[in-house]
């Protein structure tokens, strides 16, 4: 018997290696996420001689520590195939769990990003700070990473559109798969990140934020909500719906907005 390969959802995406996901149980689909956050963005570090004594705090911060709810979002996915030659249900879920998990990643992706049906309350990466002036697309991507640090002390992880990685040499993955710029930081290139062709040029938005967590369920028989066949077609029928959460433990999120001329 032939084995063929199955497919497997885009590596680098908001739910891969790249980011922390937390496979939530079944029934947690509508909690909040309560989560902390652990980072402050300094307004002025003074340097003095040793023995000096500064006339003003060596850092004041913007935000506090504490915690924040981030209020889920529902995604559904609708999937059929044919029962003519195909394999019994449980196989069908092993084979196309990955091609699921793709697509919610995309649309993951997408609602991080643009925050089309997210609560007011939730943090996205459509409330970011537009702080780098553009320049080339390496330029731009190493100074978010610089001013990410500078203002909140920390490594960010950066989110660029799969669209222009490959125009991008500094990104690579380490051994455990990671996709990491040259400084180490973490890259998640999404599909559902938005970016415009046009015929000389590829442009998209940049983010940096804190390490990413992402609260979702497994792909899995028991978490279908709907599943049944129509025997008339020879078709059958098989639906999920998840609720997300993206968190992430610092307090900002910045942008800037890149261009590649060819």
């Amino acid at each position: 018997m032939v084995e063929f390969n199955l497919p497997i959802k885009a590596e680098y995406g908001l739910l891969g290696s790249s980011v922390t996901v937390h496979n939530s149980a079944t029934g947690e689909w509508g909690r909040d996420v309560t989560y902390p956050v652990l980072g402050h963005q300094f307004e002025a570090i003074n340097i003095s001689q040793a023995g000096d004594k500064p006339n003003s705090p060596v850092a004041s911060s913007e935000g506090e520590f504490g915690s924040r709810n981030q209020e889920k979002f529902l995604v559904s996915v609708k999937t059929k195939y044919s029962t003519i030659g195909a394999p019994d249900y449980k196989e069908y879920i092993r084979q196309m769990s990955e091609s699921v998990e793709g697509l919610i990643q995309t649309a993951l992706e997408k609602e991080f990003s643009e925050a089309l049906v997210s609560a007011d309350s939730n943090r996205s990466l459509a409330k970011a700070i537009t702080v780098v002036t553009p320049t080339d697309l390496k330029g731009g991507l190493g100074a978010l990473e610089q001013e990410y640090t500078k203002r909140y002390g920390v490594q960010p992880t950066l989110h660029i559109p799969s669209s222009m990685v490959m125009d991008n040499s500094s990104l690579k993955p380490d051994k455990k798969g990671v996709l990491r710029t040259r400084l180490g930081s973490p890259v998640v290139a999404g599909a559902g990140y938005a970016s415009a062709y046009t015929a000389n040029s590829l442009s998209g938005s940049v983010y940096a934020t804190g390490p990413i967590t992402v609260v979702i369920p497994r792909i899995t028989e028991e978490n279908a909500v709907n599943r049944y066949s129509d025997t008339k077609t020879n078709t059958a029928f098989v639906d999920w719906e998840v609720a997300v959460a993206v968190v992430w433990t610092t307090e900002g999120v910045l942008k800037t907005e890149l261009t590649k001329t060819y």
